[in-house]
């Protein structure tokens, strides 16, 4: 999915060690409960829930992390 693409990339190419841990991904704004213009309900729904787009980010990031070709490739 394009959106775990988009937030795993950072550690794909060596800025952080954590997704989650980029300043400047949608990530914190996705699991923010503050107000936003971002569309984050629909992106969330895309997993289900916030508990099930969480979870689906921690397990497919790890993939994306160990895969030999990137996307780009």
């Amino acid at each position: 999915m394009a959106m775990v693409y988009i937030h795993a990339n950072a550690v794909k190419h060596g800025l952080v060690k954590d997704f989650a841990s980029y300043e400047w991904s949608s990530w914190h704004t996705i699991i923010s409960y503050k107000p936003t213009l971002l569309a984050k309900e629909t992106v969330i729904n895309w997993f289900g829930s916030l508990e099930l787009c969480i979870k689906a980010h921690n397990e497919l990031v790890i993939h994306y992390y160990d895969c030999e070709v990137a996307i780009e490739d």
